[in-house]
């Protein structure tokens, strides 16, 4: 659910100013079957799509804050939160998953789509 969830998850968060990690639920839902999943990453998909079309150009330059209580981690335009916090973390988890499936002997499928050389 994490890679489903994530990118609505960070864009709903990015809309304030800040975010408090000390606030966070660390629950961990596991979904009872595909559809969940899939449902779930629909969401998240609209979620973001909502987030950047009503963003504006001024807004997505604004800084953004990830705080830990009182204690700031970082502080970036609300652009760059969002290419790391939402698109390095799947390539992040790409790659984990092509490792995973190369141990089990399982073909990795296309990963940038075809390629004519």
């Amino acid at each position: 659910m994490h890679l489903a969830t994530l990118p609505g998850n960070m864009a709903k968060i990015s809309l304030g100013d800040s975010f408090d990690l000390a606030t966070r639920n660390r629950g961990v839902s596991l979904p009872k079957e595909t559809a969940e999943v899939i449902t779930s990453f629909e969401q998240s998909a609209r979620d973001v799509e909502s987030t950047f079309t009503e963003t504006s150009q001024e807004r997505a330059n604004d800084l953004w804050r990830l705080m830990h209580g009182e204690r700031e981690i970082l502080s970036r335009p609300r652009f760059k939160i969002w290419r790391a916090f939402l698109l390095n973390n799947w390539y992040h988890h790409r790659g984990q998953l092509t490792v995973y499936l190369r141990l089990l002997d399982i073909p990795i499928p296309s990963i940038y789509g075809p390629i004519d050389f």
